[in-house]
């Protein structure tokens, strides 16, 4: 009961439920959030499973988990403090971690891997719908009084959030041509009509499901800076509601919320924190009287934050640089307007036409959210121009919110502006049916989970959680996937990372060379803090004929698979005098 207290006075002061909204009394609202919640539970649950000792995961998946699944398992299965990458075993990791941890924790805990991802995932992605909801809402009812209408407004802020604008629509009937069958089509696609950059659209990837159900950690970590900064918009928005919300009678355990929150948001996400930071001073500084109120509380909060900031900053994990246009392949300026037209459909007539009809408080929201799409498009701020993504998500989700709130205002003036609305309604959220239909119908992918296989076995029963491998066969390698650290990734996640992998990889051709001086070998092995080499079936990853090298014609592997793992154990080539030399 104490807890429930605690939460219940948590969720009243953050005044996401109050009177004045009448929360408790607006029965369509719980039914909206318990619609919200399913889905988030579905998609998660939908694009990735566990049973029978193999990993069931949605082919749009295949890349990131191999990231994913072996980070989660350094932590579950693995020693991995302090956090390393563990596909580049020795140096600190330069990737924010923590959402990983906790599902590594909560399996280590004995809890099956895909509840302990997907349970965190849907959280998040619940809390950043109920977010956007809330957002919309707020700013509904700061034009129209009618409580239906505000809350259709966060109704269809969350559909524009879950159902793109792009042109992708365009592509499609192109192609396809206007008829009965081509939109009956619509719901059969078992793949995306645009995926740029990787299939060479001009269209990117980044503006549907997709890229939350694959990037985990992005729906958590951006539904907690939107928890952070509800308070200082409410507080303009709705200043009855939030009087109270004041250095003087601040209730510790949110003070203590705020803080960890910020402390927590490099390790969660860089960007996300980013986000928080440019917000929470704009803000401020565009509405001066907040400063008095909430300045101390939310300055004292960054203050505390700032050496999870430094912690990634000194590893070197960002190459600001300027580069215009995020992924416009041309960049010139018409070219770069055709790509953003292109992306963002109607949003880009309407951003303008949102500034013009919105009043000073909302234009204030949009003028920071803008900040963030022309960040994106003046800057790389990382090793891949691609991360940039993360900062138009956000601006997406600023601008949908408020468009939500007018649309559903201007739905209420006249008749004639239902119709608008409607109009706008389908190209708005048409290519989002798409390519959700897309990822409804994804082929699903089955991978043997190494920890019931028996050179996964063997690897956890005789080597050390601390263990470094070399590996010849990259994603979802054994090694991996039972929590050992590994010499080198198959190459992209540790570069847009911001780590050096050319000094790594030129040791390949030595340590599987034809012919080697034992010494010499040895001594490079001990030098990189290798403890085992594992040798894959077949030719692997490598272009290197390893199955003919030094290490495999002349040494016998300390244990060989039932499907033809070799695995060596260094100390039993080389003596450890023999590899300190």
């Amino acid at each position: 009961m104490k807890t429930f207290s605690i939460i219940k006075n948590f969720i009243k002061k953050f005044s996401l439920f109050n009177k004045q909204s009448q929360f408790k009394k607006n029965y369509l609202q719980w039914l909206f959030l318990l619609i919200f919640a399913a889905f988030s539970v579905w998609l998660m649950f939908f694009t990735f499973g566990y049973r029978d000792g193999q990993f069931l995961l949605r082919s749009r998946l295949w890349s990131d988990f191999a990231a994913h699944l072996p980070l989660i398992r350094s932590f579950s299965l693995g020693n991995n403090f302090p956090p390393e990458y563990p596909q580049f075993a020795g140096e600190p990791i330069r990737y924010h971690f923590l959402f990983y941890f906790f599902v590594g924790v909560f399996e280590r805990l004995g809890l099956n891997i895909a509840w302990s991802l997907n349970l965190l995932s849907a959280v998040g992605f619940f809390g950043l719908l109920l977010m956007i909801y809330l957002f919309a809402k707020l700013f509904a009812q700061s034009d129209s009084k009618k409580s239906s209408l505000v809350t259709f407004a966060g109704l269809l802020a969350v559909i524009l959030f879950l159902f793109n604008g792009s042109l992708t629509f365009v592509d499609y009937f192109k192609e396809a041509g206007l008829s009965w069958n081509s939109l009956v089509s619509i719901f059969q696609l078992e793949q995306f009509v645009n995926f740029g950059p990787w299939n060479g659209d001009d269209i990117s990837a980044f503006w549907h499901w997709n890229v939350y159900t694959n990037q985990r950690h992005l729906a958590f970590s951006i539904a907690l800076v939107l928890l952070l900064i509800w308070p200082l918009v409410k507080a303009v928005f709705d200043p009855v509601s939030i009087r109270d919300f004041s250095i003087k009678n601040f209730n510790k355990f949110i003070w203590f919320f705020i803080i960890l929150a910020l402390i927590a948001l490099p390790f969660l996400n860089l960007a996300a924190y980013a986000m928080a930071v440019i917000f929470i001073f704009a803000w401020l500084i565009l509405n001066p009287k907040l400063i008095k109120q909430f300045g101390s509380i939310y300055v004292t909060a960054l203050v505390f934050s700032l050496p999870s900031f430094a912690y990634f900053y000194l590893q070197g994990t960002e190459s600001i640089q300027v580069n215009f246009g995020f992924l416009a392949q041309e960049k010139t300026l018409m070219e770069i307007l055709f790509y953003w037209w292109r992306n963002l459909g109607l949003y880009l007539v309407l951003w303008p036409i949102l500034f013009l009809v919105s009043n000073l408080k909302q234009k204030k929201w949009l003028l920071i959210f803008s900040f963030y799409f022309v960040l994106a498009n003046l800057f790389q701020l990382s090793a891949d121009i691609i991360n940039n993504h993360k900062l138009i998500n956000f601006f997406q989700i600023g601008l949908v919110i408020l468009l939500a709130a007018k649309l559903v205002n201007f739905w209420a003036r006249h008749w004639s502006l239902k119709i608008v609305v409607i109009v706008l309604f389908i190209p708005l959220t048409l290519s989002g049916v798409l390519d959700a239909a897309a990822i409804i119908n994804d082929r699903q992918a089955t991978i043997q989970d190494s920890i019931h296989q028996p050179i996964g076995e063997w690897i956890i029963k005789n080597t050390s959680p601390n263990s470094t491998f070399i590996i010849t066969n990259y994603l979802y390698n054994p090694a991996s996937l039972v929590g050992r650290k590994t010499y080198l990734d198959y190459g992209y996640f540790a570069w847009s990372m911001g780590y050096d992998d050319s000094e790594r990889r030129a040791n390949l051709p030595i340590i599987f060379s034809f012919e080697a001086a034992a010494q010499q070998w040895c001594e490079l092995l001990s030098q990189e803090k290798i403890d085992y080499i594992l040798v894959s079936p077949g030719k692997g990853d490598l272009d290197i004929d390893v199955h003919d090298s030094w290490l495999v014609r002349e040494n016998e592997p300390s244990y060989r698979s039932p499907n033809d793992y070799l695995l060596y154990k260094i100390t039993n080539i080389c003596p450890e005098e023999l590899g300190q030399l």
